[in-house]
């Protein structure tokens, strides 16, 4: 599924730190987690895919076949520097979103957070739109 976004230029070449909060496991209590959004690496392709395999690959039975981003060409989509990352502050990548150029604008192909860290309550969206 496509969702139009309403960019008209490529994002610029900027790292984006973000707070986001955080639940204390076995507390009430949060704390806050620093989120750097970033242009991913060629040394992120492989965080990618295990993210993409985890969060879709929970599909997979009930489709009879693997969802499209489990199938895409994340290094196609690095070589064309349309892959944006959320890294912790800890710094593995926590997320990503696929943005693609189109002659409309961009277009948000895919976008995924690692089953892991979505107990940390990291919705990707406001992450991924605050880079363009």
């Amino acid at each position: 599924m496509h969702k139009r976004v309403s960019l008209k230029k490529r994002p610029p070449r900027v790292q984006t730190v973000v707070m986001v909060h955080r639940p204390v496991p076995g507390t009430k209590r949060t704390s806050w987690m620093t989120i750097t959004i970033r242009h991913a690496a060629p040394s992120d392709l492989a965080s990618i895919q295990a993210i993409s395999d985890a969060a879709y690959g929970v599909y997979v039975a009930a489709m009879g076949q693997k969802p499209g981003p489990m199938l895409a060409d994340y290094g196609a989509h690095l070589a064309d520097d349309a892959v944006l990352v959320a890294v912790d502050s800890g710094g593995p990548v926590r997320g990503y979103a696929v943005m693609l150029d189109r002659p409309d604008g961009f277009w948000l192909e895919n976008i995924a957070v690692d089953p892991a860290a979505q107990v940390m309550r990291i919705n990707p969206v406001p992450l991924a739109c605050r880079q363009g």
